[in-house]
């Protein structure tokens, strides 16, 4: 490949990074030039510094003309007052609506990226999930439209700083406040999860600080919805701020993306709370992109001696380097934050000397070969050493899902049932992803067998009967030797289900999944509202003229019964969908 053009510059990392970083065909001078093309630096509100961090989008024209409008002037039915602030994308005014009597941000996207669909696109996306998502500490949108050659969207006036700001004007915080706010931010990303968004784009800049109401997340921007779009990144995207991307975002290895690149940010923002630094530095984006991909974030207690060693585990561990090994959701961070605070003991563990070990031999799969070999010449056992290692691993994994079990169970006697849906699935995960690597392992077996009982009882306390007659098939297998996976037998008979309130011309489609993935099985408008489905469990969602979701319902069809379904009211999710 020749020396990449600005256009070219995702595919050029990729094959640089992949090549050994420097042994293929593109020069590191070459890719620094194409990367400075990406930069878009940020033109900070008045009265606060710009720093080194950089955005890097997937598209050569992402710079574009500010919209400039002065005091005064009228826009859109507003009355702009001053100018608040603007980045590569847009610009951000306060004004006043006469209508509703109160003043708003109104942000305006940069005039020639309205003309770009792909950045026009990012625009409209942030307007429609943020105007969707329900939290207290997200920030909505109020309108969208486009008028005159100019997309806008307004928003509420969050008076207060940044979290970058604010550590650039008091410095580090001490480790109370610093897990306070995260914790904070963790629950709303978490209600973003379980409304089916992933953020994508967390960093301090993105989280404003009130003075009364606390953190507010902002710029939905880079967030995709789970119903729309299951993939969460496309072949030679890289989008956000270099310093807070999770590794698996920057690799050219096409790894799997999924909610945990938030956990990932959110580790990144209690690291720079505590530090002022990101937990990746470089003299430019390359530098930056090599750390993530190689190195581990520096220890907190290096940095910070004096820290409690609580708060430093519960940082490496949202930081991670293998989604695996971070938090399984944010509420869980959270929920480790607020007994950090408390002063009670955090749940959170890092990986054990032989787990640490093991993960090396891994991500350097030839350099520890070698070292094996060397190894085998003089010390008898090595491969015993390595099954060792792996069984350990294991059976941590296994113990892991009983915990998660035993966190299940207390939150459906607490009444959380969404929260119990969520842990239950994952106790069934871990336990079933680590038996799966050793079936002939009869602790694993045991556990596997535990964690499914339990689900069975939860799934008939909640009605769900379709689910638990599947597990119950499933245990049965397992307890018989069997590997407790196979298909299991499906009821006789079919269901109908008609559908009220259906608002033309919207529809509703019937999905069932399998481990999260969702399978479109049936759909009715409001021409046809009715759809024959055989006995089960489905996940029903309303969707607009433009595809865009309204709300989603849990189904539960038992044979030979009529089904109504009314979309007055949002249902819970499903076990197991997030």
């Amino acid at each position: 490949m020749s020396d990449p053009q600005s256009g070219d510059f995702f595919s050029a990392w990729s094959e640089w990074a992949a090549s050994g970083e420097g042994t293929g065909s593109v020069s590191r001078r070459a890719l620094e030039e194409a990367a400075q093309a990406h930069l878009a630096p940020a033109d900070p509100p008045r009265g606060t510094t710009a720093t080194k961090s950089v955005t890097i989008e997937s598209d050569p024209a992402f710079r574009g003309e500010p919209v400039t409008l002065l005091p005064g002037e009228r826009f859109a039915g507003l009355e702009v007052r001053e100018r608040l602030g603007g980045g590569g994308m847009a610009t951000v005014y306060r004004a006043w609506d006469p209508e509703q009597e109160v003043e708003v941000a109104l942000k305006l996207l940069h005039r020639g990226l309205v003309s770009d669909t792909r950045h026009l696109k990012r625009f409209r996306r942030e307007a429609r999930v943020a105007s969707r998502l329900r939290h207290p500490r997200i920030v909505s949108t109020h309108t969208y439209g486009e008028l005159g050659g100019n997309a806008y969207l307004t928003m509420h006036v969050i008076e207060g700083p940044t979290l970058e700001q604010l550590v650039e004007q008091r410095g580090p915080l001490p480790p109370l406040e610093a897990a306070r706010i995260v914790e904070q931010v963790a629950r709303a990303i978490d209600a973003a999860h379980s409304q089916r968004v992933v953020h994508r784009d967390l960093k301090p800049s993105n989280v404003m600080l009130h003075p009364d109401d606390g953190p507010l997340v902002l710029d939905f921007g880079l967030a995709k919805h789970l119903h729309q779009d299951p993939t969460l990144t496309e072949t030679g995207e890289i989008l956000g701020t270099p310093s807070y991307l999770a590794p698996e975002q920057v690799s050219p290895k096409s790894d799997p993306v999924d909610h945990r690149i938030d956990i990932y940010g959110l580790g990144g923002i209690l690291f720079f709370l505590l530090t002022g630094k990101p937990p990746h530095e470089g003299e430019s984006a390359i530098e930056v992109l090599q750390a993530i991909l190689h190195r581990e974030p520096p220890r907190l207690r290096d940095v910070l001696p004096s820290l409690p060693a609580p708060l430093e585990i519960l940082c490496a561990k949202a930081l991670a380097r293998d989604p695996r090994e971070r938090f399984l959701t944010a509420a869980d961070f959270a929920e480790d934050l607020a007994r950090f605070q408390a002063d009670t003991r955090v749940r959170a563990r890092l990986p054990g000397r032989l787990q640490r070990a093991l993960r090396h031999v891994r991500r350097h799969p030839v350099a520890s070969g070698l070292l094996l070999a060397l190894l085998s010449l003089l010390v008898s056992g090595a491969f015993a050493v390595r099954a060792l290692a792996d069984r350990v691993v294991r059976h941590e994994r296994s113990e892991r899902a009983l915990e998660l079990l035993t966190h299940a169970e207390a939150q459906a006697r607490a009444g959380l049932h969404d929260e119990a849906s969520q842990h239950y699935l994952y106790a069934m995960l871990e336990a079933k992803s680590a038996f799966l690597e050793a079936p002939e392992d009869e602790v694993l077996r045991a556990a596997l067998a535990r964690v499914k009982r339990a689900r069975i009882v939860y799934a008939e306390s909640r009605g769900n009967w379709a689910l638990a007659e599947e597990l119950r098939q499933n245990l049965a297998q397992l307890e018989s030797g069997g590997l407790g996976d196979g298909p299991a037998a499906q009821p006789v008979g079919e269901c109908t289900v008609s559908i009220e309130g259906l608002r033309a011309p919207g529809r509703v489609v019937f999905f069932t999944w399998d481990g999260g993935r969702q399978v479109e099985v049936a759909a009715a408008d409001s021409a046809s509202a009715q759809v024959t489905l055989p006995p089960g469990s489905y996940w029903a969602t309303e969707f607009d003229a433009e595809g865009a979701p309204r709300a989603s319902f849990l189904v539960v069809m038992d044979p030979g019964h009529r089904h109504v379904l009314r979309l007055e009211q949002e249902a819970a999710p499903p076990p197991g969908v997030f």
